[in-house]
């Protein structure tokens, strides 16, 4: 095996080794290295050296959206009570944070117990600082759309919908653990 005097730069690196000994054959292999013999006069030489690569910046991930498909089906069913009160004439309801946290609050009840029944309208009432209150619940359905057509499909449901004195709505939807999902719409006069 014949040894050499080289000088060794890594290129992914850029670190340079001088003065190491390196088999003949060193300069294959899965390395990049410029290797060149140091002259016998032991004067030195010009060797030409690759740059460091240049570091990259890190990237990152793309910006993921989850989508909470509660949020997504009680937004509908506000859009489309405001349809439908469009369509009898009278004044889209504006989202109450207040009567949307009791609407929320209550489906999320009704998932976790099963309990299908209203709450007290007297708690949203004092709460809200709302002159007047009313509610729709249903479960079973598994879009906005279908829970509209249940309470479309009820004339006291409809009546909530389209009372002309309502100014506010909230609505809160919740899923039980086997998928079955729970609504409620809390309405005010405020």
């Amino acid at each position: 095996m014949t040894l050499r005097r080289a000088l060794t730069v890594t290129v992914a690196t850029g670190v340079c080794l001088i003065g190491s000994i390196l088999p003949a054959h060193a300069s294959t292999g899965p390395w990049k290295t410029f290797n060149r013999m140091a002259p016998a006069s032991g004067t030195a030489t010009a060797v030409p050296v690759a740059a460091p690569l240049a570091p990259t910046a890190p990237t990152t991930p793309a910006a993921v959206t989850v989508v909470d498909p509660a949020l997504t089906m009680a937004s509908r069913i506000v859009e489309l009570v405001n349809t439908e009160r469009a369509a009898a004439g009278l004044a889209p309801l504006k989202v109450s944070t207040c009567a949307q946290t009791f609407a929320v609050t209550w489906s999320r009840h009704m998932a976790a117990t099963g309990d299908f029944s209203h709450q007290s309208l007297t708690p949203i009432m004092t709460g809200c600082s709302a002159w007047g209150a009313g509610e729709n619940i249903a479960y079973g359905a598994t879009s906005a759309d279908q829970f509209m057509t249940l309470w479309m499909n009820s004339a006291g449901h409809k009546a909530n919908i389209l009372r002309a004195t309502f100014t506010h709505i909230g609505v809160g939807v919740a899923q039980t653990a086997d998928g079955r999902w729970y609504a409620t719409q809390d309405f005010l006069t405020a």
